[in-house]
């Protein structure tokens, strides 16, 4: 996404499987944030998901996002393991 020609937002959409799609990385220069990109970001990515017949989107996310995502109907399903 830009603004004034600066890249200020993106975000990585996967298909997973037939109707299986997932949201890498929602990054929003810290410039820009609280200007509703990161929210804008999601319902494109939603709407681009529509025609496929989107079952399932899923995305991993910060604990402190929850929130966010929440209200564009994400569910907490648990914890992601990583790798040290």
């Amino acid at each position: 996404m830009t603004e004034d020609e600066a890249l200020v937002a993106y975000t990585r959409l996967t298909e997973l499987g037939e109707g299986e799609f997932k949201i890498y990385q929602i990054v929003v220069d810290p410039q820009y944030q609280g200007k509703c990109h990161g929210k804008e970001i999601i319902n494109r990515v939603i709407e681009f998901a529509k025609p496929s017949d989107a079952k399932q989107i899923e995305l991993n996310a910060q604990v402190s996002a929850s929130d966010i995502y929440a209200k564009f109907g994400f569910q907490e399903l648990g914890e992601a393991s990583s790798c040290n």
